[in-house]
């Protein structure tokens, strides 16, 4: 069998592929199947190398460090006059922030992000949209009009690259998922009776990638202490100090909130 194989193979196709060798031999000879086909040394060198060096993780420092912000399109589906779902992502702790609206406009964008978040969490070093740069460009300037006194930086990207945008695409599915698991517990109800409720949902959730809760470290109807809000704090030291990753921020963690009392020992002990 070999032998039939490497005489049409190396014959008549002259290592053209197994796809055009398999429709030669497949009329003639029982049996054949494409794996085995696929065993030719020849053609395996003969394959692209392609060397894609993987992706590197975007880390944040601190609270506040780096927002995304991305629009939903909903407008198969709209509510009313919204036919968009603004979101805004604090990259550092997850915590999102929803919003409904009309257009996919600077000038409104502008105006939700002023009232939806800066008026809470005030403005971010740098803020990510993968829009296009004439469009962030626009929300910038429209949001510094809005909103004195902030010096944003601007960083851009292709539209659902993995490395800008996965983390706000993850959120996006997970979105979708829980509007339409509302929905279906109310039918005729559409998604913007629902949508501040899968936000809380959302940031009162355990997160695999930081191993706490969104909301600050802390579950929903559980309170918060000195020393959580202390604790909570120095991850983000320690994560400016260890590069963002997981595990190196849990091994420089060197609060314990067991024995911490206050605030002010813990900030201490984070500093020494």
């Amino acid at each position: 069998m070999f032998k039939t194989l490497k005489l049409v193979y190396e014959g008549t196709r002259s290592h053209t592929g197994y796809h055009k060798l398999f429709k030669d031999v497949k009329d003639t000879f029982y049996g054949l199947c494409k794996e085995f086909i696929k065993g030719c040394v020849k053609c395996a060198y003969k394959k692209p190398q392609n060397n894609i060096a993987p992706l590197k993780p975007i880390s944040s420092k601190h609270f506040m460090h780096r927002g995304q912000l991305d629009l939903v399109d909903k407008r198969a589906d709209p509510e009313g006059p919204f036919c968009w779902i603004g979101h805004y992502i604090d990259h550092f702790s997850k915590f999102n922030f929803f919003w409904p609206q009309e257009r996919k406009s600077a000038i409104e964008v502008a105006h939700n992000l002023k009232v939806h978040v800066f008026s809470v969490i005030g403005l971010p070093f740098i803020l990510q949209h993968d829009n296009g740069r004439e469009f962030c460009n626009d929300i910038i300037r429209e949001t510094i009009k809005i909103w004195p006194g902030g010096n944003v930086k601007i960083i851009t990207g292709r539209p659902r690259h993995p490395r800008t945008q996965g983390l706000v695409e993850q959120v996006h599915n997970s979105l979708h998922r829980l509007l339409a698991a509302k929905r279906s517990e109310t039918p005729g109800s559409g998604w913007l009776e629902h949508l501040y409720e899968v936000q809380y949902s959302l940031n009162t959730q355990h997160h695999s990638s930081i191993k706490h809760v969104d909301g600050f470290g802390r579950g929903c109807g559980k309170g918060y202490n000195e020393c959580d809000l202390g604790n909570w704090m120095a991850w983000g030291r320690c994560d400016a100090r260890c590069g963002g990753g997981t595990q190196q921020r849990q091994k420089a963690m060197c609060c314990d909130v067991n024995k911490v009392k206050t605030l002010d020992q813990c900030l201490v002990m984070q500093d020494d």
